[in-house]
């Protein structure tokens, strides 16, 4: 699903933005090769983002010869004011990771992110069976031990434990006014 502003406009238009894949099936004669042992899990994957917010547009996009303009140039036609992450939902291999949360974007700061309009918000996040498919990834020869272990290191940083076994949350926080970042509460940047 796909909702952008086509005409300028000095106010923010909305935008939606999601797509779904659902129940995708790998072959088994392609994970046979580099599962042989089917250590991994066989489920089907799933794939959920919706997202919707606001931007400014400074261009209508029906005007093809503004387009063309564009191509030489380094404007950009719109500009981003919000956004909310109303769904990510991710299962593969026997873990899940879901997460909402939202941002407004300044405009007027674009040296904080390194071009990026900084953004003030936070997501939240969980993850269900990570550990286990850190544990299935070490068993098929796809992770060394000392390799996994970094991995789990750098999900004590990013997550704490859930109410759930095997289960991680986080709380990942963007202030722009100061370009500090958190998760959890605590500083990353």
């Amino acid at each position: 699903e796909i909702t952008l502003p086509l005409l300028a406009s000095d106010a923010p238009q909305p935008f939606v933005y999601g797509i779904g894949l659902h129940d995708l099936l790998v072959d088994e004669s392609l994970l046979g090769v580099i599962d042989p042992e089917q250590k991994l899990g066989r489920d089907p994957m799933t794939l959920r983002i919706a997202t919707q917010g606001n931007v400014g547009t400074t261009l209508d996009l029906l005007d093809f010869q503004a387009l063309a303009a564009l191509e030489d140039s380094y404007d950009m036609p719109f500009s981003i004011h919000d956004l909310s992450v109303k769904d990510l939902f991710l299962s593969a291999a026997g873990a899940e990771v879901t997460g909402k949360g939202g941002f407004t974007f300044n405009m007027d700061d674009l040296m904080t992110f390194g071009g990026m309009p900084a953004p003030t918000g936070e997501m939240d996040f969980t993850l269900v069976g990570v550990n286990a498919l850190i544990d299935k990834l070490i068993a098929a020869g796809f992770v060394e031990n000392q390799d996994a272990m970094g991995a789990r290191m750098m999900l004590g940083l990013f997550a704490q434990p859930g109410g759930a076994e095997d289960t991680l949350t986080s709380k990942i926080e963007i202030d722009g006014a100061t370009g500090a970042i958190s998760a959890n509460g605590q500083p990353l940047q």
